[in-house]
């Protein structure tokens, strides 16, 4: 089950603002009209669409957020400002979900249909996809080391495009849009906390360019930004009414750690480690349990006095990001512009799942399990459990002195292994780099557009607080391993080795777009657009060897595959009558691990008044498999049996 997790910027937001510390000099390409001129209405293209228009309500719904929009949202990322869109339901992926396969990432799920199938676009164009696919398979982009301050506009079409952008846009499509051009310079900073600790956020940014587009024909210029976002640990929440894990005065169960309950058979990991035999009268009989710590006992366990208190997971992880934009454009004539884009955007953050480790996790564990394309690979990572004969070795009780099993019968070995990592952690460093450049311009009574660029996302993960429970369980046998605590740092590193794992998505294409007016109808002009797309995807991302040899259990996934995308497509655009806008679009695409689609699509919108609009579509949509299901991959994870009463 995946729990979509919401910040809530308590702003007190300390607009300490350093004040938005505006040092503006001049502003951004600000430009102000002689008193009585008059221009023509400027003409955009609109996600959605492939024609040029003056206005921005299209047959489809598009919801439009400006530069001025997301700076007064009082957000300070793009994945903060996304998670609240109502149209970003189900299915989304957010930052504070530490147990996921791409935790710190996020990623945007249009109308409940899953990441995989809401295609996010830059500047109009395709990024490569996160190195790590959400639950092992589904391809999204991360949109959470996206530089706020470089954004000129996101648009959010709410319909299905697959007719225009292909595989992917079964759900909608995201296009953020960045700065074209800038002069001058700006500074800007700012930093809040919350209300009950926590999660204090700090931001800086600057902004610098030169050069007059219209005069000077040229125009460059490069934004940096910094942000910082400390965690949430549970323990800074879990004083609420709404986080008490004891839900007897409802009629439940009490589910806070450590205490026995009949939901977990009455044997649970307490703050000591034990020893239970089920023997006559089996939890309800003292006799059946040695506490191996003298600050709990039988009495003590079963009226809940030895749970423990999670003071280490986190709700929401602790990020640091850094995004540089460097763009420039080159009018090259009174028709055509050359523009370059180049950005790196780094994010790091470290992820505390609070999954202490355990000696064992009762008869419902499976360990680690590997599954390869949706088989199951059987045995791998399967290891003895914690279960010992009469007069066994159960560890040691310091300086290599074997300690034995008193109990009379077969026995488990229950608690958390003292002297590790206190909880799984994933430190992540994602690095997204993107070389693009766009050339447009006039032809022949057509609007051209050629596109085309280079994407990577590179994702370098080290992981901790991980148990090789094989070394485990040989050291206790061996008798070298107290169990109580105070093992030599060899031996923990043996028992819980640090590891890492790289991974890699790369995403190349190309586009090219033609549009033009054919003749005037009896309320407005028909046009037509036609254009071709490319992309070739590679996906690299190998399985640690301690993971893939069964040693540590994780969750994590592996991709080996690349994918090859050729696509055509058109558009017409018409308005035969008064207020009645019409479009037909049609894509044909080929994919080398996939096959052939053709996906068609019609609109029409009917809009009476300035206030009220009549909306209707028909389209298809397609989702192509992508390398994680075509490739050589599979996932790693471990799973508990639930106790259903």
């Amino acid at each position: 089950m995946m729990f979509k997790m919401k910040s809530m910027p308590f702003a007190v937001a300390c607009a300490i603002a350093s004040g938005a510390l505006m040092a503006s000099l001049p502003a951004m390409a600000q430009t102000t009209e002689a008193a009585g001129a008059t221009s023509a209405p400027q003409r955009v293209v609109v996600t959605g669409s492939l024609i040029s228009r003056t206005d921005t309500e299209t047959a489809t719904p598009v919801q439009v957020l400006t530069a001025q929009d997301i700076q007064r949202s009082g957000k300070t990322s793009v994945a903060e400002l996304l998670n609240d869109l109502a149209s970003n339901g189900a299915g989304t992926l957010g930052t504070g979900f530490s147990g996921a396969f791409a935790n710190g990432a996020a990623g945007v799920s249009l109308r409940g249909l899953s990441v995989g199938s809401t295609l996010v676009l830059l500047d109009g164009h395709r990024m490569s996809p996160y190195a790590i696919g959400d639950d092992s398979q589904r391809s999204f982009v991360d949109v959470s080391n996206i530089p706020f301050d470089a954004i000129d506009q996101i648009e959010v079409l709410k319909a299905g495009a697959s007719s225009l952008y292909g595989s992917d846009a079964v759900a909608g499509v995201v296009n953020i849009k960045l700065k074209k051009n800038f002069t001058g310079v700006r500074a800007a900073a700012e930093t809040g906390d919350t209300q009950h600790g926590g999660g204090k956020t700090n931001r800086a940014s600057i902004s610098a360019g030169t050069g007059d587009l219209d005069n000077d024909g040229y125009n460059a210029f490069i934004t940096a930004e910094w942000r910082h976002q400390g965690s949430i640990r549970v323990s800074q929440r879990d004083q609420n009414a709404w986080d008490n894990r004891d839900w007897r005065s409802r009629g439940g169960n009490n589910l806070t750690l450590g205490v026995p309950t009949s939901l977990n058979n009455y044997l649970t990991t307490a703050s000591s480690p034990y020893l239970y035999t089920p023997g006559t009268g089996g939890v309800n009989n003292a006799a059946n349990f040695q506490f191996l710590d003298p600050n709990c006992n039988y009495t003590s366990y079963m009226a809940g006095g030895c749970a423990v208190r999670d003071t280490t997971s986190f709700i929401q992880p602790e990020t640091e990001n850094l995004n540089v934009l460097v763009g420039m454009t080159k009018k090259l004539n009174n028709e055509w512009e050359l523009a370059f884009k180049g950005s790196i955007f780094r994010r790091d953050s470290l992820n505390n799942r609070g999954v202490s480790p355990v000696y064992t996790t009762g008869a419902s564990y499976a360990g680690n399990t590997s599954f390869n394309n949706g088989v199951l690979t059987t045995g791998v990572g399967r290891v003895p459990t914690t279960r010992f004969q009469p007069g066994a070795t159960i560890g040691s009780t310091g300086n290599n002195t074997p300690f034995r099993n008193p109990m009379s019968g077969l026995t488990s070995l229950y608690g958390y292994i003292p002297g590790l990592e206190g909880t799984q952690t994933s430190d992540n460093t994602a690095n997204t780099y993107r070389l693009a450049l766009d050339l447009h311009g006039s032809a022949y009574g057509w609007d051209v557009s050629v596109a085309g660029g280079l994407t990577e996302s590179k994702v370098d993960i080290d992981y901790s607080g991980y148990v090789d429970r094989a070394a485990l369980y040989s050291l206790i046998r061996n008798g070298q391993w107290n169990v109580v605590g105070g093992n030599s740092p060899a031996l923990i590193n043996q028992v819980s080795p640090r590891f890492s794992n790289t991974l890699d998505s790369r995403l190349n294409y190309f586009d090219a777009v033609g549009s033009r007016e054919l003749m005037q109808l009896g309320a407005g002009p028909l046009a037509v657009a036609a254009g071709v797309h490319w992309h070739k995807r590679t996906w690299d991302a190998p399985a640690s060897p301690l993971t893939l040899n069964g040693q540590v259990g994780n969750t994590s996934a592996f991709v080996m595959g690349s994918e090859t995308n050729t696509a055509a497509f058109a558009e017409l655009r018409a308005t035969p009558i008064a207020n009645t806008e019409i479009n037909l679009s049609s894509r044909y695409d080929h994919f080398d691990t996939y096959g052939n689609s053709f996906t068609p699509a019609a609109t029409i919108k009917w809009t009476p008044s300035k206030t009220f609009a009549v909306r209707g579509s028909f389209a298809r949509g397609f989702r192509a498999p992508n390398p994680a299901e075509t490739g050589n991959a599979g996932s790693f994870f471990s799973y508990h049996a639930i106790n259903d009463p």
